[in-house]
């Protein structure tokens, strides 16, 4: 991919998916992966890698995160996903999935489809994918501090929640305990350290 912005399909992602059992994000894209940050509705997770699982009527993320963090998502199988893959401007690469409901719940009013809203970063779920030269410094920054994620700020801004007075404002439910919003296609979701 080029530094430019682009946005196009994940070719059979479901299929590849199902037909191989499992889908490793440096694999499944042609980029040369040194690192990847989950990026769970602001949440951000360090990893050296993220592999699809699919699980028959659900599918999983998992990612080999840095140090202590442990970060697990199970998705709604049937919940009409797409993936796609692109670079917004003066950002790194990314693949991002969204589901029917999701985009009709939160998109549908401003944006036409799905790609769209992708194309504007409006997502719930992704992997930014970095290369050696971007990820060495996120890999050390994440290496030194022990919080299980750090946080996208509207303005943004990266915080780290164990330095912020009021996480709860910002952290999705689902990471602190509570049922994550029905739309989004969300069967539970670990994240954290230890």
């Amino acid at each position: 991919m080029s530094d430019s912005e682009s946005l196009y399909a994940l070719p059979q992602f479901r299929d590849r998916l199902r037909s191989n059992g499992a889908l490793r994000v440096s694999e499944a894209v042609e980029y040369d992966v040194a690192g990847v940050v989950y990026h769970h509705r602001g949440a951000r997770v360090p990893g050296h890698e993220a592999t699809f699982v699919w699980e028959g009527d659900r599918f999983s993320i998992e990612i080999d995160a840095v140090g202590d963090r442990h970060a697990w998502v199970v998705f709604e199988d049937d919940a009409g996903w797409d993936a796609f893959v692109g670079r917004l401007a003066g950002g790194p690469p990314f693949v991002a999935w969204m589901c029917d409901a999701e985009f009709e719940t939160d998109e549908a009013d401003v944006m036409t489809d799905k790609a769209e809203a992708i194309g504007y970063g409006r997502f719930s779920f992704g992997c930014y994918l970095h290369g050696e030269s971007t990820w060495r410094q996120l890999f050390r920054r994440a290496s030194m501090s022990a919080a299980p994620f750090f946080l996208s700020r509207p303005d943004g801004r990266t915080v780290v929640p164990d330095r912020m007075e009021t996480p709860a404002d910002v952290v999705p439910p689902e990471l602190r305990g509570e049922d994550p919003p029905a739309h989004l296609g969300v069967r539970r979701a670990s994240i954290g350290s230890g």
